[in-house]
């Protein structure tokens, strides 16, 4: 059987959205492009998707959930890094992937990839997923990358309770399915690699807490007890009625193996960091790259928001030649509660203003409290409505021409072309 390889390429961000379609209007406004996310292969189970690149990385980890699809839990990063000394000596942490995305940034990566992404056997695993594969390489060590869904039927226990204050703790039951990653590390060097080690790092889109727990807890996968778990609040728009949910996520990354190290922080600092381009000028990934985790194991800012962990694995000094593998397992848990009615969007005045723009007013009836408003137009009523629709790059008044309602006003082009429009409620990311 032969497998044909389909990038997978994810909406822009900021898909959680009603929209009201307002009818086609005399005016052409300048369009705004969204911005991609990281390019993957969707490996996917019932409940929900991770998105794989060929160098190991995600910036996506999608909701399949009947209603939340597509909502998201990751926002770069899934990443991981290898330090060592000899061959060309490295003077620190290299990261496997080079383009982070979300935010957008470029590391220190020197890696190739050698094998893009895919399945190299039809036999699947044995829970019915299929294995995936790629291949990437410097000039001292050859990784194998091999990724797969499994199916615990049950759930795996996520630590929920911070390493150092002892004690039973408190874990949270899992999604049942979890995914596994295995890095296979090959010496290519030509001579021994010696102060071998392995990081991986996590990054919950939405997460505000960030710990480490080494318990027990026991179960399906319990020799994977070693865990970084992110616990956030999202909300969302139910894709068929339209009600607002709220989402409690718990995402937690695990490990059979003592990590050498680990780190809960930031990564970036809201009103600090843009979190969408550049490289956030605080967090745990700084610890990665300095070699350096301060073995922190419980972070909660005051932001509640842009979390991110880390763990390192002290591996052993490889000959010429040599094979040392390391498994991550990452899990999902999510409860999900209605908190309000769909938003009831209402134009109820359009024309032109005293300086010879176009105004559009409108009003939630419902009063429901989302992040924004954002204004979408096309010449015509194709394509879907309304992620293929350009965005208008104007301001919302607020409480104009009234309380509680809003106006966008835009430009009037010479031209005179004719529009539709969208306005659209959304969650920020």
């Amino acid at each position: 059987m032969n497998y044909k390889r389909h990038p997978f390429i994810p909406l822009p961000r900021g898909i959680r959205r009603f929209f009201f379609l307002v009818p086609a209007i005399v005016l052409l406004a300048p369009r705004a492009p969204a911005l991609d996310s990281a390019a993957g292969i969707a490996i996917v189970n019932q409940h929900w998707t991770f998105v794989a690149t060929d160098d190991g990385y995600s910036d996506l980890v999608l909701d399949q959930r009947p209603g939340f699809e597509n909502r998201e839990y990751l926002s770069g990063e899934w990443a991981a890094a290898i330090c060592y000394s000899g061959g060309t000596n490295p003077a620190g942490p290299i990261w496997l992937r080079k383009e982070w995305a979300f935010p957008c940034w470029q590391s220190n990566s020197n890696f190739i990839v050698i094998e893009t992404v895919n399945i190299p056997s039809a036999t699947p695993n044995a829970d019915g997923f299929f294995i995936y594969r790629s291949i990437i390489r410097n000039a001292d060590v050859e990784i194998t990358m091999t990724y797969q869904m499994r199916d615990s039927v049950t759930g795996i226990r996520q630590g929920g309770t911070r390493a150092s204050v002892g004690g039973a703790g408190f874990s949270t039951l899992s999604s049942r399915y979890y995914f596994q990653q295995t890095y296979s590390i090959k010496n290519i060097s030509g001579g021994p690699l010696t102060n071998l080690k392995f990081y991986q790092f996590l990054h919950g889109l939405d997460s505000g807490t960030s710990l480490y727990d080494n318990r027990n807890y026991g179960g399906p996968a319990a020799d994977y007890r070693f865990d970084n778990t992110q616990i956030g609040t999202d909300f969302s728009f139910h894709r068929l009625t339209g009600a607002v949910y709220e989402h409690t996520d718990t995402i937690t990354m695990h490990l059979a193996k003592q990590p050498g190290s680990y780190e809960v922080g930031y990564f970036g600092r809201e009103g600090v960091d843009d979190h969408r381009v550049g490289k956030p000028s605080v967090g745990v990934h700084l610890s990665v790259e300095a070699a350096n985790l301060n073995n922190l194991d419980f972070f909660d800012p005051p932001e509640e928001r842009w979390v991110s962990g880390a763990m390192c694995l002290n591996l052993a000094n490889l000959a010429a030649g040599q094979i040392v593998d390391c498994d991550v397992l990452l899990s999902l848990h999510t409860v999900s509660q209605m908190r309000h009615p769909a938003p009831d969007l209402r134009i109820f005045d359009t024309g032109i203003d005293p300086s010879g723009n176009f105004f559009l007013d409108f009003e939630d009836r419902n009063n429901v409290p989302v992040d924004g408003y954002i204004l979408r137009s096309n010449p015509t009523l194709q394509g879907a409505i309304p992620p293929d629709w350009p965005q208008v790059p104007v301001p919302r008044f607020i409480d104009v021409p009234r309380p509680g309602a809003s106006r966008f006003v835009i430009p009037r082009n010479p031209a005179m072309m004719s529009d539709f429009f969208v306005v659209e409620a959304i969650f920020e990311d």
